[in-house]
């Protein structure tokens, strides 16, 4: 009731609605409140008061694996780093962003989306690197590379291999090969060793879902503790990934009824999965 500025439990029911339900709350019954209210909590109530007061935008917040997942209702193509900010208070710069786009994406709109990426922290100054990681078919590779060299300074090349693709007779194993291009930022305009996850060379191997390239890229290009993005083409499965390799994310979705459906992603992950190292 402190956080939400409300006095008494029966009006936390009314304004919130779902936040004020039992099995979101139970997330953070683990959390020490003695000391004072945990900034998780604080910011869990913060989501729930942008909810009832934001009429252009929304946003929904869970807790898992000591990482914060968010799902705001912003159009990705034109979402400004004000407007996460607005929503997400606690947002100081995104380490790392992706968007899997379609194969009729135009070109105009490619450029669009690099440009979107790279103003995204254009309020963050203190970040060192960030990585805009784009996941499409090998023949948009020329129109996504022109795109990110538009607005990053350094692009790497990356082949998915998915090892799950069945075997052909006669021909043998054909796996279906993805494309990761991946524009880079650096304050200093250098990229160093220490700023990646070991990676020898350019073709990485997945387990055969989407999900499973999302958490390898995810772990190629962010650390524990920093903030994720999932800013396109995802259907939410980036956000989720992000939030069991304990980094924080947020998930952009054009419509109130695709930011539902995230949400309700979300909710099911807490509830079914126990948090590592519990």
């Amino acid at each position: 009731m402190k956080c939400t500025n409300s006095d008494t439990w029966e009006e936390v029911e009314r304004r919130f609605g779902t936040y004020a339900e039992e099995k979101r709350l139970m997330q953070f019954v683990t959390l020490p409140f003695t000391n004072g209210i945990p900034q998780v909590f604080k910011d869990y109530c913060q989501a729930a008061l942008t909810m009832t007061t934001t009429e252009s935008s929304d946003c929904f917040m869970v807790h898992q694996n000591d990482a914060r997942g968010y799902v705001i209702c912003a159009d990705p193509m034109m979402v400004t780093a004000a407007d996460i900010k607005r929503t997400v208070n606690v947002f100081q710069g995104a380490n790392l962003i992706i968007a899997q786009i379609p194969q009729d994406l135009p070109a105009e709109k490619m450029e669009l989306l690099s440009f979107t990426s790279r103003q995204i922290n254009s309020l963050n100054a203190s970040l060192a690197l960030f990585n805009f990681a784009v996941v499409c078919d090998p023949e948009q590779i020329p129109a996504v590379e022109r795109a990110l060299k538009k607005c990053y300074d350094h692009i790497s090349r990356l082949y998915a291999y998915n090892k799950a693709e069945p075997v052909h007779p006669g021909i043998g194993l054909v796996p279906s090969v993805t494309a990761v291009i991946v524009g880079h930022w650096a304050q200093d305009g250098k990229l160093s060793p220490e700023h990646f996850q070991s990676r020898a060379h350019n073709a990485i191997v997945y387990g055969g879902t989407a999900e499973e390239l999302l958490r390898t890229v995810i772990t190629l290009f962010s650390y524990e503790g920093q903030w994720v993005i999932d800013l396109l083409g995802t259907a939410g499965a980036g956000v989720l990934v992000a939030l069991q390799l304990r980094r924080n994310a947020i998930s952009t979705q054009l419509s109130q009824e695709q930011a539902l459906q995230i949400k309700q992603k979300l909710v099911a992950l807490v509830a079914d999965t126990p948090s590592v190292g519990n």
